[in-house]
């Protein structure tokens, strides 16, 4: 007898706070209530919610949707996905689903409510969420346990139910917002710099480096897209860019489309860099330009429904900020880093190994790729790239929808220039530039600052025109660029093109002009750029000519002729046969003159 009366006075206790403390809130809907939605007759505050019983609220007051839900799917989730909502949650959704009136009760019937719509039910707006609830943090299910996800401890507020099920109150206390005044929302605690989501959400590299997302107190608040009370990105953290409820997108529970909710920030309101005035230029990386977005989080090698690269010619190509950046992973500081020459720009020093740095090897990953996985040299799949070109290989390399470049193969076996470029820059290639590794020629004349063991990056060509590669402010990177192929600086490829630095700046970052038009280069570049108006591209493949394209004695020192200006010579020739360092012969028809068996 004295366990059971200790048992009602305990709880007599919580009920007596739970009214306490719900009276100063929204869902205090009784007359007495501060909030918009209330009976202006009803003097009782639990009744709305719970049986009345001995002058306490016992028991579940609320009728229960018959209603079909779309529940919360995602190709990411490992959990067993939920159903039907259950528990806590089917009476949560009792008013929050819309479908009910808010002043309906088992017990006493129809409640009149003010501040609803013309039935009774909540207005569209947040608190509305519907039956689609694909848009709203997964609840009713088993998380499991993965390193993605942990189990909040025992004694943190946020709690599974007895099933060990995540539901409403796992987050939100009904009763109260005393847990997180500052946030409302009656979260059970705080969530300033996203404490509350990672309780149970892992995200490794968040601090570890730490992530700018993690740390970055530049100001974000509400004018600026911002749906928490805090004022700074740091504080905002994973709010910055999701949303738990009203989310934009299906799964990942975004803001907007995945590359739009980077640009309320990147577009020069937030961060330092605007990204738009790059995305606006003539060439560009596609990423505003589509939606909806066909980028899924789980796409790659081996998924039969989003599979990176594509493996069907028909597929849809696309590209999002997060194929190239890891947005919980990408960090501020740097490593050691050298000069480029010919540009303003520093990059990371070609085979320097810094102590501790699992990424400084050859070619090293910038920061802002941290985190990213890629596809490396072998073509397989590798979670963390380690070096640039390897996230560049997940569309540009063995993907079956990239489109063609050039002409068509022709009848003399010299080829049109691949676009799988994971074969064309391989160190078995017949001829490349130094992106994979160190090149193979010993003698390459007129390089400034380099050697022929240096290795390049793909940003060294392909960057921003006014970015600081080229001695601008604007934000480094293939964003977008006002010259072709997304180049850093102009390479002009139309024939009869005069030459000058600017014709082919970008060629000239790295090789040197006047050499190349001296007697020391090996080739009378001299006659045929500058006097016959050749452009550079009409022989060379500024990638490489892959092993299953060309062959040595043909496609050495990147020779691969443009056939829309080359033709073969009249006896049917159109050749180029390498004679050894810095000896070659020629036959074929270029601007009407005639090289047969011509040697230099």
């Amino acid at each position: 007898m004295r366990w059971l009366l200790a048992s009602l006075l305990l709880l007599a206790a919580r009920m007596a706070l739970g009214q306490a403390g719900v009276m100063a809130t929204k869902h205090n809907l009784s007359a007495s209530g501060p909030g918009p939605i209330k009976s202006e007759v009803e003097s009782q505050v639990c009744v709305f919610c719970h049986v009345p019983h001995g002058g306490r609220g016992l028991g579940n007051n609320r009728p229960l949707s018959a209603t079909s839900y779309q529940p919360y799917a995602s190709s990411t989730l490992v959990s067993q996905p939920p159903d039907r909502p259950s528990g806590s949650t089917r009476i949560c959704l009792s008013c929050h689903d819309g479908t009910i009136a808010v002043g309906r009760t088992l017990a006493s019937g129809q409640i009149p409510v003010q501040g609803t719509d013309p039935t009774g039910r909540l207005s569209l707006g947040r608190s509305n969420l519907g039956t689609d609830l694909r848009k709203s943090h997964p609840v009713s299910f088993v998380p499991a346990t993965s390193p993605r996800f942990r189990a909040p401890p025992a004694s943190d507020p946020v709690k599974l139910d007895g099933q060990g099920r995540l539901e409403c109150i796992s987050c939100h206390d009904p009763h109260s917002n005393e847990g997180a005044p500052v946030d409302g929302k009656f979260l059970v605690k705080p969530n300033r710099a996203s404490t509350l989501c990672l309780t149970c959400h892992v995200e490794p590299a968040w601090t570890s480096n730490p992530s700018v997302h993690q740390a970055s107190t530049a100001t974000y608040d509400g004018p600026l897209g911002a749906t928490t009370p805090y004022k700074t990105v740091a504080d905002n953290a994973c709010s910055a860019c999701h949303t738990s409820h009203g989310a934009a997108t299906t799964a990942r529970l975004l803001k907007d489309g995945p590359s739009k909710v980077c640009m309320q920030c990147h577009s020069g309101k937030v961060a330092q860099r605007d990204l738009s005035a790059d995305f606006a230029k003539p060439y560009s990386h596609p990423a505003l330009g589509h939606e909806p977005s066909s980028h899924d989080a789980a796409e790659g090698p081996g998924n039969e429904l989003d599979a990176l690269p594509e493996t069907r010619a028909t597929a849809r190509r696309h590209v999002e900020c997060v194929d190239c950046h890891n947005p919980h992973a990408v960090y501020s500081n740097g490593a050691s880093r050298r000069r480029l020459p010919g540009s303003a720009r520093s990059r990371p020093e070609s085979g320097l190994v810094l102590e501790g740095d699992p990424l400084a090897q050859g070619a090293r990953l910038s920061r802002s790729f941290a985190g990213v996985w890629g596809i490396d040299r072998n073509g397989s799949k590798v979670d963390q790239a380690q070096y640039e070109y390897e996230v560049c290989f997940k569309c540009h390399a063995d993907s079956a929808n990239r489109p063609l470049r050039g002409p068509s193969r022709s009848q003399g076996g010299l080829r049109r220039p691949s676009s799988n470029l994971r074969l064309a820059t391989d160190l078995g290639a017949v001829s490349y530039h130094p992106i994979q590794g160190p090149g193979r020629n010993p003698g390459v004349p007129g390089l400034i600052g380099l050697t022929e063991t240096s290795v390049i990056y793909c940003t060294d060509c392909h960057n921003s025109d006014t970015g600081p590669g080229n001695g601008g402010d604007g934000p480094a990177g293939p964003h977008g660029s006002s010259f072709p192929y997304l180049l850093e600086r102009n390479l002009a490829t139309d024939d009869f093109t005069p030459e000058s630095e600017e014709a082919y700046a970008l060629c000239y970052k790295c090789h040197d002009r006047g050499v190349l038009y001296s007697e020391s280069s090996g080739f009378p570049h001299l006659a045929h750029v500058q006097r016959a108006r050749t452009p550079c591209t009409v022989c060379h493949d500024s990638h490489g000519v892959s092993a299953l394209e060309g062959n040595p004695a043909s496609n050495a020192h990147l020779i691969n002729f443009d056939l829309t200006i080359v033709q073969p010579s009249s006896g049917g020739q159109l050749n180029y046969t390498s004679m050894g360092p810095r000896r070659g012969m020629c036959s074929m028809r270029c601007h009407f003159v005639e090289h047969k068996g011509t040697m230099y």
